[in-house]
């Protein structure tokens, strides 16, 4: 599994009346101690998985999964009354938008859906940008199928939100760049019916990303959202994106014969730092 290390602990302290209890935080301790980890597969399930520092390759695999590229504080509030998601809520009035252009949504954050992912109810801090240079590196991380939540973090990642990292062993990774010339090279993921609709922050970085199929939120820098409320604690580069695979450049794919065809990869992109909303019913 490599150098990074990780303290699970149960919360507020220690027991000793034998009863087995689930964690109540899970963290990274020595942050800027790490190798390049290979995490193959988190197999099905829904999957919590922290590359730590360093360079890593790390595939979710099947079922709904919580990626992170570097180093993460994450703790459980279920029962807390606190256990909601903050890209989730509800509108203030009756449209998204004011005449002034603002957005009418609920500061409190909502539960998702009744079909939330066992991780659901951890809440996230980001570390990275609170620790050394060294705690970081440059992923490469690949959601797989279902519903996905992903950080890439500090360091240079490529991130697919579904897909795959099965190229990458073979030294036939998925990535995009700009030549020398500035024309973009793209050797691209692929799509499938199992890809899910995600949620991915490439971070600081010059990251690449890919949606794949489904309804994906992309964020190319960071969200206020996840602890990293201070815009020095927001560092961005200059991000590649693609909402889907990287083989599309129009709207509509040959054969969508209506004309919201195009809603099965209908995404959310900002390039650089935001916040971006799903509204739920209150």
């Amino acid at each position: 599994t490599g150098d990074s290390k990780y303290r699970i602990t149960g919360i507020p302290s220690d027991q000793t009346d034998g009863v087995f209890r689930d964690p109540r935080r899970l963290l990274t301790v020595d942050a800027d101690i790490g190798g390049d980890d290979t995490i193959i597969r988190g197999n099905g399930g829904q999957d919590v998985i922290i590359g730590g520092a360093a360079a890593d390759t790390i595939d979710g695999d099947e079922g709904s999964d919580l990626i992170f590229g570097d180093n993460v504080r994450l703790d459980d509030i279920s029962g807390s009354g606190a256990a909601v998601n903050p890209r989730f809520r509800t509108l203030s009035d009756t449209t998204i938008y004011h005449d002034d252009a603002s957005v009418q949504v609920n500061g409190q954050g909502q539960p998702g859906s009744v079909a939330a992912p066992i991780w659901a109810d951890w809440s996230i801090t980001l570390l990275n940008e609170t620790l050394a240079a060294n705690s970081f590196g440059n992923d490469y991380i690949a959601g797989g199928a279902n519903d996905d939540t992903i950080f890439g973090q500090g360091g240079n990642d490529t991130i697919q939100g579904d897909g795959s990292i099965a190229s990458a062993l073979a030294d036939n990774p998925v990535l995009a760049y700009r030549d020398a010339d500035g024309s973009l090279v793209i050797v691209p993921s692929f799509e499938s019916t199992s890809d899910g609709d995600d949620y991915i922050e490439g971070n600081a970085g010059d990251d690449v990303i890919f949606g794949n199929l489904g309804q994906d939120d992309i964020i190319g820098g960071s969200s206020s959202l996840f602890s990293l409320t201070g815009a020095g604690l927001r560092p961005d580069g200059s991000d590649i994106i693609f909402g889907g695979a990287g083989t599309d450049i129009y709207r509509n794919h040959p054969g969508d014969d209506t004309v919201n065809g195009h809603a099965r990869d209908a995404d959310m992109i900002l390039g650089d730092n935001g916040n971006i909303f799903r509204l739920v019913d209150g």
